[in-house]
């Protein structure tokens, strides 16, 4: 438990990239932590923790093959598993703000057809792209057994897998304003709901977004998240996070999404320009039952929640 504690609940503002030190990002899906595995889980964040902060700036392939080894470990054990449409997963992202590198930007998703495992081959020896694109994102999306269709009413593709579930994450980060970004989304045959950022789309989302000078970031928490630290739901543990007054004044904490009594996922906007205004209109993404939505996005803010690890 005492990882898990350790990495959560920091805020801080993106004025410079000083304020961002090294990042580990982390959030579970609904039913990823069980009385069976949830030490196991903790463990693995202990231990990918501490692989992160033991090494300076080393080979980036290394990180991601020791992590993906050990999630698809996880995945093949039975511990934590996609069972009956549930929301499951743990997704990680291991970033070194001051060096201007994403060590990890992963994909921990629990289906039968552990992906994690198609993941080191396509880095090898390679950086780890912030923002996947062209024909990296077309073998990465094919090895985790993705095609896409285009949907004109979305004005995005629509992304159908052969898996029950698959969870991405992307995360990448602006080193000059020293902000990350970070963009999640989940898919399941046949629900491809308006607004949704399938995950084959996700690449072209984030370029356009740097392309606009949009600056996006979300902190995105599970249910289970809020219970292993002891909070009721989400919403109970922002209130109680140690905000600054600059957030309290830009952001309002109310209303929140609907929480689901399985998923509840909260992000928030994020930018580097100082006395921006948070518009409750800005940014709202939310997730319920394991679909995620984007309803809009526009200017910069300047706070963001992070999992720091100090």
């Amino acid at each position: 438990m005492s990882h898990h504690t350790r990495t959560y609940g920091r805020v801080c503002l993106t004025g410079s990239s000083s304020a961002l030190p090294r990042v580990l990002f982390v959030h579970t899906g609904a039913r990823s932590a069980r009385p069976d595995n949830q030490g196991v889980l903790l463990d693995l964040l202990g231990d990918l923790s501490a692989r992160f902060h033991g090494r300076e700036i080393s080979s980036q392939s290394d990180l991601v093959q020791d992590t993906c080894d050990l999630a698809a470990a996880l995945e093949e054990s039975g511990l934590v598993s996609a069972g009956q449409g549930d929301e499951n997963h743990v997704c990680l992202g291991l970033c070194d703000i001051r060096a201007g590198t994403t060590q990890y930007a992963a994909l921990l998703a629990t289906s039968a057809r552990t992906p994690s495992r198609a993941i080191p081959p396509l880095m090898k020896d390679q950086d780890v792209s912030p923002v996947l694109a062209g024909p990296e994102a077309d073998k990465y999306c094919q090895a985790l057994g993705f095609t896409t269709e285009y949907v004109p009413t979305t004005g995005f593709p629509r992304t159908v897998s052969d898996s029950s579930t698959d969870t991405i994450g992307l995360i990448t980060f602006d080193p000059a304003a020293g902000l990350l970004l970070g963009l999640t989304s989940s898919t399941r045959p046949g629900t491809a709901n308006r607004g949704r950022i399938p995950p084959s789309c996700l690449p072209c989302v984030g370029l356009k977004i740097h392309s606009d000078n949009y600056h996006l970031c979300g902190l995105c928490t599970g249910f289970t998240d809020s219970l292993l630290l002891g909070y009721a739901s989400v919403e109970d543990m922002l209130r109680r996070l140690p905000l600054s007054e600059t957030f309290q004044s830009s952001v309002s904490l109310s209303p929140l999404p609907a929480i689901n009594p399985h998923v509840d996922f909260f992000s928030l906007a994020v930018g580097s320009s100082p006395g921006a205004r948070f518009p409750p209109q800005l940014f709202t993404s939310c997730a319920l039952g394991g679909e995620a939505f984007i309803y809009s996005w526009g200017p910069t803010v300047d706070t963001t929640i992070l999992s720091m690890v100090p």
